[in-house]
């Protein structure tokens, strides 16, 4: 009965890692505490694969050893480059799977399938970042925040193969949370206020202010080395290069 109550329990990661890649879609992660990292994420992952291990033989915990192996799919893909947070849970679901009592037979079937799928994955993953996003070396040279602290703003040079470009984005500041000491800073929502062509070396000299004019706290104007230019409402848009790079 223990055992079987541990199964269940164990079910709690694999919503951690579905939630986990689900907000990696539209939140870009990064170690944020790092004492809670150790402790929560870190220590937590620990645990789990231990209660894993401990019920390895059930046939819950083989189901949920290849459910976790799906959802790493999307951490893994959505995260590269951000290692310390792929890899506590990938390590747990390698093993969960490897470890679990499923018969070799089970093993062999599903693991060509998920094998198949990360495969995809990384095909999908290059298309889109090679193909389909234009390449270019993005230098942020000066950054902010208003002063209510709803917005921050970013000056940023950007080189490409012709003569580059400055441009200013705009996003929210109050969407930013922390959980299990990982920070999540949300994507799709940059809005560019000022494009400059060619890239202007002076870059680091802007000047950028926010102002109230209606007087409710939230500034609905900003200006660029003078020039005014309006804050609308910020909505989320799809971006290839915001969500996998």
């Amino acid at each position: 009965m223990a055992s079987e109550g541990g199964c269940a329990f164990e079910y709690l990661y694999l919503v951690l890692v579905a939630w986990l890649g689900y907000k990696s879609f539209f939140y870009d992660t990064s170690i944020g505490s790092d004492v809670k990292y150790w402790i929560l994420y870190v220590g937590g992952s620990v645990i789990f694969l231990a209660l894993i291990f401990w019920t390895r033989e059930r046939v819950l915990t083989a189901i949920l050893s290849i459910l976790l192996m799906f959802c790493m799919v999307f951490v893994l893909y959505l995260n590269i480059g951000n290692w310390w947070v792929v890899i506590p849970p990938m390590f747990v679901s390698l093993t969960a799977f490897f470890c679990s009592g499923a018969s070799e037979g089970v093993k062999t079937v599903f693991g060509t399938i998920l094998l198949i799928g990360y495969i995809l994955g990384a095909l999908a993953f290059f298309a889109v970042t090679n193909i389909f996003i234009t390449k270019t070396v993005d230098e942020i040279t000066l950054t902010g925040t208003s002063q209510s602290g709803i917005y921050r703003y970013a000056v940023m040079n950007i080189q490409n193969q012709q003569n580059g470009s400055t441009r200013v984005y705009v996003e929210p500041n109050d969407m930013d949370f922390e959980a299990f000491g990982i920070m999540f800073k949300p994507t799709g929502y940059k809005s560019v206020k000022y494009n400059h062509f060619p890239m202007d070396v002076n870059s680091k000299d802007f000047v950028v202010t926010f102002k109230d004019t209606t007087g409710d706290g939230i500034e609905d104007e900003m200006y660029i080395n003078g020039e005014r230019y309006d804050i609308n409402e910020l909505k989320w848009s799809f971006d290839p290069k915001e969500i996998l790079l």
